[in-house]
C-alpha cells in the first residue's frame, strides 16, 4: 500500500492491473503550486492522439474550468484546472427528491400508456432514469427551484427544462461541477445580495452559508445554466436576467486569478504565466 501511494504505480498481478500516476505527491514548492495542483482535473484521453476536439475550450466550461490554466505541449487541453468558486458535488439521497417530484404532480411512469407519453407532456428524469411525465414543466421547475432556495431540497440538486428533448432533468448525483451565482429579485430587478449583507459579511456576523439559506445565492450546474440568463455586472441586468456573477474574475482559476490585468494580454501569455507562477519562490513571511 505504501509503495503504491508513494510511487503512483498501482500494479496488482492477480487482477492484471497496471496503472501509473494514480496518486501523486503534492508539490509544496510554494503555496500557489500546492493550490494549483489541488484544483487539477485530468481527463482519461490518450495524450498521444493528435485530436483537437477534446483539447478545445468548450462554452459549457464557462465559470467551471479555467480558460487559461493548462500545460503546454502534449497534455495541452487534456489537463484542466477548476475555476475559483467551482464546487464538485457528492452523492445525495435519491428517494426524497423522487418523492418531491411525485408530490409536485409527476404522473408515475408505471401507470401510463404510450398515448399519454406522446400527448405533449414532458418526461421527468432523475439522474437519467425516467420517473414519469408532467403536463406543466415550467411550473414544476419553478416550484422545485423555490423549494431549493428555501432549503427544503439539497442546494446542489439541479433541475433543467430541456425544450428540445421535451424533458425535465433532475440531478442529485456526485461528480457534477457547479458554481454559485447571485439571484436577481424578479420584482425589483436588483441582486438579492445588498450592500447591507456585504457589510454584515465584512463584520463577520454572517457567512456564505447563511446567504445560501436565505436564497440570495444559489449553486447552478452546467445543465441548469442553460435555463439561466446571467449578467456579468449589475449594470448589465435586463428584464429577463435571472442571475448575476459574484465577480467577473471567478471564471479564472486560483493561479490565473493572480495575473494582473489578464484581459490586456495575448491569450497564450496567460497560459505561460500559469505554468511559471507555480515555480515562483514561496515566501514564508514578509518584512
Amino acid at each position: 500500500m505504501q509503495q503504491a501511494i508513494s510511487t503512483g504505480n498501482w500494479t496488482l498481478k492477480r487482477f492484471r492491473m497496471d496503472r501509473a500516476g494514480v496518486s501523486q505527491q503534492l508539490t509544496r514548492l510554494s503555496y500557489i503550486s500546492a493550490l494549483g495542483m489541488m484544483t487539477r482535473v485530468t481527463s482519461q484521453f490518450e495524450k498521444t492522439r493528435k485530436v483537437s476536439g477534446p483539447r478545445a475550450l468548450q462554452p459549457s466550461q464557462w465559470g467551471m474550468l479555467c480558460p487559461s490554466d493548462t500545460p503546454e505541449g502534449e497534455a495541452c487541453g487534456l489537463v484542466k484546472n477548476l475555476a475559483l468558486l467551482t464546487h464538485v458535488t457528492t452523492d445525495e439521497p435519491v428517494e426524497p427528491v423522487r418523492r418531491l417530484a411525485m408530490d409536485l404532480g409527476t404522473e408515475d411512469v408505471e401507470t401510463l400508456t404510450g398515448e399519454e407519453f406522446n400527448s405533449g407532456s414532458y418526461l421527468v428524469l432523475l439522474n437519467g432514469s425516467i420517473l414519469g411525465v408532467h403536463r406543466r414543466p415550467e411550473w414544476f421547475a419553478q416550484c422545485f427551484r423555490h423549494l431549493r432556495r428555501l432549503g427544503l431540497v439539497g442546494e446542489f440538486v439541479s433541475v433543467y427544462v430541456d425544450d428540445v428533448q421535451k424533458s425535465v432533468q433532475l440531478a442529485s448525483d456526485g461528480g457534477r461541477v457547479c458554481r454559485p451565482l447571485v439571484l436577481v429579485d424578479p420584482a425589483t430587478r436588483q441582486p438579492r445580495v445588498t450592500d447591507r449583507l456585504i457589510a454584515d459579511l465584512r463584520a463577520g456576523t454572517r457567512d456564505f452559508h447563511s446567504m445560501l439559506a436565505e436564497g440570495c445565492i444559489e449553486y447552478v450546474d452546467v445543465n441548469e445554466e442553460n435555463n439561466c440568463l446571467v449578467a456579468l455586472t449589475e449594470s448589465g441586468i435586463t428584464i429577463d436576467t435571472t442571475h448575476t456573477e459574484i465577480h467577473p474574475v471567478t471564471i479564472l482559476g486560483a493561479v490565473s486569478g493572480l495575473i494582473p490585468y489578464p484581459h490586456h494580454n495575448q491569450s497564450p501569455r496567460n497560459t505561460y504565466q500559469c505554468a511559471m507562477g507555480k515555480q515562483a519562490m514561496g515566501i514564508v513571511a514578509y518584512n
